[in-house]
């Protein structure tokens, strides 16, 4: 009797072992047919798909090309303005130079003309009025 039993628990569980078992294989089944429609489908749009994408490859490329031209451009305009702008400040102390010294050289003559002309001037009037 237990021999019995044991044979029937073990029927029912490979009859339950085998219903799960074909259940899990027909999810599986749909599961294939499911990404078999979808590969179907990619299959199909993919050569649209990879001419947008060479097509949007193309514009990037292009577009780079341009930016690396008008950087180079920029570069090349900055350079020339460096060099503008350190011939301008050369120019400027070179210049400096030129005028500042003779500039002072004048300011302090004039000092010295004014400080005799203020001298004869007191001792011109000075004089005048001793002899009063």
């Amino acid at each position: 009797m237990l021999l019995e039993i044991s044979v029937l628990i073990f029927t029912l569980a490979f009859v339950i072992f085998a219903i799960f078992s074909v259940l899990y294989l027909i999810q599986l089944r749909k599961t294939a047919k499911f990404i078999e429609d979808i590969l179907h489908s990619l299959n199909k749009s993919l050569p649209e798909i990879l001419s947008k994408v060479e097509s949007i490859a193309e514009n990037i490329s292009e577009t780079s090309r341009l930016i690396r031209n008008q950087a180079s451009s920029i570069s090349n305009s900055i350079d020339k303005i460096k060099f503008l702008v350190d011939d301008i400040v050369l120019f400027e102390q070179k210049l400096k130079r030129e005028i500042e010294t003779p500039f002072f050289e004048t300011i302090s003559t004039c000092n010295a003309l004014m400080k005799g002309f203020r001298a004869f001037l007191n001792a011109l009037f000075s004089s005048s009025s001793l002899n009063k």
